[in-house]
Formats: structure tokens, C-alpha cells, sequence
């Protein structure tokens, strides 16, 4: 409680270091281009670069009031997060928002994000924090809905190539439904609609029209106890049509491409992730995560089909409360296809591997 008010405060936070040893032998590389108005790309498989072993601190630092008003309880959120990593450091506001009335505004995880898995490196899924203004409504005691209107700028993938993105005016709008039960877990459905619209200009067809984009994604947690332990199961799919920042993080895509005609043509693909997290005891645990990411780009001449896969497995331990002590194994894989007038290229394919050790403290 702060002194002379009646708003209940916390401070509290979380350091977390790691360290990353990156084992690659051979990486994608893919350039987009245009053969006069046709879209076009090279790629192929090339000899990976030496990466010395990375060290990274993050540390985040959190206030949370909560306050009686005659509306009810409001909350106010706010998070600093300070990044050191390869001889750089990042100084950034990570979160600042506040909840009232069922209302939400400022900057805080997509309503439309559901989870990366349980390991500490996250697998193909939607992951953002950006600026919005939402409207939560409970639904009895386990339910509920949100609607919201975010910004866009961080879901945007265009390479200045094949899509330059307009100036945007328009947030997305993004619709979610959750379920909460202590009995079995948790399930969440989402649904995003955004506008695209390119600022390149063809010698066939002057400026571009725009259009729509959309991207849904449902998910599960069970709880499951197995040999008398406790577990968590987690499932999550997600398909995306021209918003593909909406399945998570993979190269190698755009948006949508600007065909010879001038119209444009959009980026589609779906990703599905698995992840279950078993605790031996109070203090131990392990994790293991697979997830995909897929998506289709064709043109009238071109077909582009990028894939990505990884697999995480780790162990942690919790030497005493608010403490954890991990290692971790990631295997990726990329594999890119392109097929042009109907001739097949050949599949270029890259792997790595990396290991991980990390601790976090949190305060």
C-alpha cells in the first residue's frame, strides 16, 4: 500500500542470462527480385558463417498498482526491460497499460497471442506486444470474450521488393474467445482481420488497390497427471491469409507479392505447434516442444514454398523459490521450393542445432 492512498503497489521483476552455443553447418539463402514485372527469386544452400558462442542479460523490472474507484478496480501495468547481448545493450519500455471496467488500452500482449510452448525458446506462434485498446466481457465464471483494435506495425512482413506496405491508417482488429478451468486447462480461439495495401507502382498498372488480410488460430492445455505426477499438454494451430506475422516468426515470406499484373497476391500458410511439460517433483522439471511453420506464394508463373520445423527438448531445476536453472537443446530446420512456369527447382535445405543454459531470478 502506498502511503497516505488507498492503491496497493508491487515492484517485482525477473533477471535472466544465457547462453547460446549456435552449431550451423549451412543456411538458406533466398533474394527476391523481379524479371521485368514477373516476381522472381534465387536461392539456394551456402556455407554458414562462424558464430562464436552468444551471452545474453535481460532484466525486466514491473509496476503494478490496483485502486478502488467507483467503476470498480483499476489496474495500471508497466515494464522496463534492459537487453545486454553481443556487446550492445537495449534500454526499452516493454509494457504500459491499464484495465478498467472490463476496457484495456496501452501496451501489452496481442489479445490474439495464445502461447510458444513451455521450453524456454519459443516455437512457431504468434508472439507480439504492441499498442491496443480492448473490451474484455465475462462469461459466467470460466469465459470470456475480447475485442480489440491493434496496431499493426509489428506485424507487418514486406521485404521492399516483392511488397512494400502502405501507410497504414487502419488498426487490426482481432477477436478472441477463452475458457478457464482449474478441473482440466485452458482453451483459446482467435480471429484477426487486416488491411494491406502497397506503396510500389508497376509499369503496367500505376498504383495498387487494397486489400484484406486474416489469420485464426485455436489452442489447448490440459493438465493431465501421469504416474502420479503433474503435466501440462499444449496443441495450437494457426492459419494466415496475407498476415503471416500472425503464425510467428519465419524468413523467408512475405505478406503477399505484386504479381506482373499489378494485383496482389497473398502469402497464405498455417503453423501447428505441440508442447507437454512434466514435473518430477516440486523442483524439477522437463520440457520438450515441435512445431512448424508452412506457407504458399504463386504468382502466375511462381511458386514459392518455404517450411520451417523445430524441436526443443530441456530440463530445468528450481533450487529455491523464484529461481530456475535450465538447459536446452533447439534443432531447426528450413527447407525452400521454387517452381517457375511450371519447372520445378531443386529443395535447398539447412539445419542447425544449438544448445542452451540459462538462469533466471525472479524479484
Amino acid at each position: 500500500m502506498i502511503p497516505g492512498t488507498e492503491i496497493c503497489l508491487r515492484v517485482g521483476g525477473q533477471v535472466v542470462a544465457w547462453q547460446e552455443v549456435n552449431h550451423a553447418k549451412k543456411d538458406l539463402y533466398v533474394e527476391t527480385t523481379y524479371l521485368t514485372d514477373e516476381p522472381f527469386l534465387i536461392y539456394d544452400t551456402v556455407n554458414s558463417r562462424d558464430r562464436p558462442p552468444k551471452n545474453t542479460t535481460e532484466v525486466v523490472t514491473a509496476f503494478t498498482t490496483v485502486s478502488l474507484t467507483d467503476y470498480g478496480p483499476l489496474l495500471t501495468h508497466a515494464s522496463i526491460k534492459a537487453l545486454q547481448a553481443a556487446g550492445m545493450s537495449l534500454l526499452h519500455l516493454d509494457q504500459a497499460f491499464i484495465v478498467a471496467g472490463g476496457f484495456t488500452a496501452g501496451r501489452r500482449k496481442s489479445f490474439f497471442d495464445y502461447s510458444t510452448g513451455f521450453n524456454f525458446t519459443e516455437g512457431y506462434a504468434s508472439d507480439v506486444t504492441t499498442n491496443l485498446i480492448g473490451y474484455t466481457k465475462a462469461i459466467g465464471e470460466r469465459a470470456k470474450i475480447s475485442v480489440s483494435l491493434e496496431e499493426n506495425e509489428s506485424r507487418r512482413i514486406d521485404d521492399a521488393v516483392w511488397s512494400l506496405r502502405g501507410s497504414q491508417s487502419l488498426p487490426d482488429l482481432v477477436v478472441s474467445a477463452r475458457v478457464d478451468d482449474r478441473r482440466w486447462g485452458n482453451s483459446q480461439i482467435s480471429l484477426a482481420v487486416q488491411k494491406l495495401s502497397d506503396d510500389r507502382i508497376t509499369n503496367c498498372c500505376g498504383p495498387l488497390r487494397s486489400t484484406l488480410a486474416w489469420a485464426a488460430s485455436a489452442g489447448l492445455e490440459l493438465s493431465p497427471e501421469v504416474l502420479g505426477h503433474q503435466g501440462r499438454l499444449l496443441l495450437s494451430a494457426a492459419y494466415a491469409d496475407g498476415a503471416m506475422a500472425y503464425l510467428g516468426n519465419l524468413p523467408f515470406v512475405t505478406d503477399y507479392v505484386v504479381d506482373a499484373n499489378g494485383k496482389i497476391v497473398k502469402t497464405s500458410g498455417f503453423s501447428l505447434l505441440a508442447s507437454y511439460e512434466y514435473l518430477w517433483s516440486p523442483r524439477f522439471k522437463t520440457m520438450a516442444t515441435v512445431s512448424g511453420l508452412f506457407a504458399r506464394t504463386k504468382t502466375r508463373d511462381l511458386e514459392w514454398t518455404p517450411t520451417g520445423f523445430m524441436a526443443s527438448i530441456g530440463a530445468e531445476y528450481s533450487p529455491f523459490a523464484g529461481s530456475r536453472l535450465g538447459i536446452e537443446g533447439n534443432y531447426y530446420r528450413d527447407i525452400g521450393r521454387a517452381k517457375y512456369l511450371g519447372i520445378k527447382g531443386e529443395r535447398s535445405t539447412a539445419s542447425l542445432a544449438k544448445l542452451k543454459t540459462y538462469l533466471a531470478r525472479s524479484f
